[in-house]
C-alpha cells in the first residue's frame, strides 16, 4: 500500500507537468520515497526547471521518449500474443502464445503453418526468418525476432490424406524479446477440451478481444487457401470471432483463461480452430506457463458429433501468397 506522504508529494509535484516536455508524474516507494517524473526528452531546460525534491520527497527524472496508444500492428518487445507476426515471405497473422518445445527445451511462440512459413504444404523453405510485426504492417528484416523451427506441413485436397493442425513453432533469437501475457486477456493458466456452448475469447492482430460461443468440437470441414484446399477433421467451430490477420490467435474458455484451441481459418459465420491437445501432440510442444491440464469436459446431455463441409471457409492471415 502506498503511503500518504508518498501520495501527497506527488499531488505536490502535479505542478511540474506544466513544464514543456515533462508528460508523467508518479511516485516510487520502498526504502524511501521519490516522485517520478517523466519526460519525453531530458535537456538542459528540463534539468534545471525540476527541482531536487519536492516538499523534502527527493525527485528522479526518466526520460521515456513518445508515449503513444499501443497498436497491435506495432513492432513489441518483449513481443506478446496477440499482436502482428509472420514469415517473412506472408503478410502478417498473430503470435498465438508461448509454449515449450519438448525437442529442443526451449521456449517458442505458436502460431499456424501458413504464418510461420511461406508455403505450409512444402517441408522445406529456402528462408526461415519470422518478423514482428508482419510485412502486412511495415515489418522488415530489422524486425527479425527468429525463425520457425518445424511445422506440420498441410496436405491439399489434390494429395491423399487429411489435415488435424495448421500450426507452427518459432523459435526466438532471444528468450528476453517473447512475453506469455495474452495482449487484453493475461498469462493462460492451462489447457482444456472445449465442450459444446463454452464461452470463448481471443486475442488477434486484426479484430484484438472477440467472444464466441463453441457449436462443434469434432467437425470435419474443407478450408480454401490461396491457391489450394484442405481438408480437415476433428476442429473446434465457434461463432464469427476472426478477420484476416487474426491466424494464430489462441482460443481460451472464458471462465477460466484455459487455452483450448487454436484459431486458423473461418467465414462471415463461422470461426475455426485446431484442438490444442492436437496441436501440442503434432508439434510436440508444451503450453508454457500451463502447470495442469484440464480434465476433458463434455455436455452431459449429449455430444455434438455433427461433421461439416463448409465451403466459403478460409485461412485467416492477412493477405496471400504471391
Amino acid at each position: 500500500m502506498t503511503d500518504v506522504s508518498a501520495l501527497e508529494a506527488k499531488e505536490k509535484a502535479r505542478g511540474l507537468m506544466d513544464i514543456e516536455g515533462v508528460i508523467g508524474i508518479g511516485i516510487s516507494t520502498g526504502s524511501g520515497n521519490i516522485v517520478n517524473v517523466y519526460v519525453r526528452q531530458m535537456t538542459p531546460e528540463i534539468r534545471e526547471k525540476i527541482p531536487p525534491q519536492v516538499d523534502g520527497t527527493p525527485t528522479r527524472t526518466i526520460e521515456v521518449g513518445e508515449v503513444r496508444a499501443l497498436q497491435r500492428t506495432d513492432k513489441m518487445r518483449p513481443a506478446r500474443p496477440g499482436i502482428s507476426i509472420g514469415h517473412v515471405g506472408i503478410t502478417a497473422g498473430t503470435h498465438g502464445c508461448l509454449v515449450t518445445d519438448n525437442v529442443t527445451g526451449g521456449i517458442g511462440m505458436l502460431s499456424n503453418a501458413h504464418v510461420f512459413t511461406d508455403y505450409p504444404p512444402a517441408e522445406t523453405m529456402d528462408d526461415y526468418t519470422i518478423l514482428q510485426p508482419g510485412v502486412a504492417d511495415g515489418g522488415t528484416t530489422a524486425d527479425r525476432i527468429g525463425q520457425t523451427e518445424r511445422w506440420i506441413p498441410i496436405i491439399p485436397t489434390s494429395e491423399p490424406g487429411t489435415n488435424i493442425v495448421d500450426c507452427a513453432l518459432c523459435l526466438p533469437d532471444s528468450e528476453a524479446d517473447i512475453s506469455g501475457d495474452i495482449l487484453g486477456i493475461g498469462i493462460p493458466t492451462g489447457t482444456q477440451s472445449a465442450y459444446q456452448d463454452m464461452q470463448v475469447i481471443k486475442s488477434g492482430r486484426t479484430t484484438a478481444i472477440t467472444e464466441g460461443t463453441v457449436l462443434d468440437v469434432n467437425a470435419d470441414i474443407q478450408v480454401e487457401y490461396n491457391d489450394f484446399s484442405a481438408n480437415f477433421t476433428d476442429q473446434i467451430i465457434t461463432t464469427p470471432m476472426a478477420s484476416g490477420g487474426d491466424s494464430g490467435s489462441v482460443l481460451l474458455n472464458k471462465a477460466n483463461n484455459r487455452i483450448v484451441g487454436l484459431l486458423f481459418a473461418g467465414s462471415g459465420s463461422i470461426t475455426i480452430h485446431n484442438k490444442i491437445h492436437n496441436v501440442m501432440d503434432n508439434l510436440s510442444v508444451t503450453v508454457s506457463g500451463a502447470h495442469a491440464n484440464g480434465p476433458v469436459q463434455a455436455n452431459l446431455g449429449w455430444v455434438m458429433l455433427l461433421s461439416l463441409i463448409v465451403t466459403g471457409a478460409y485461412y485467416l492471415y492477412r493477405g496471400g501468397w504471391d
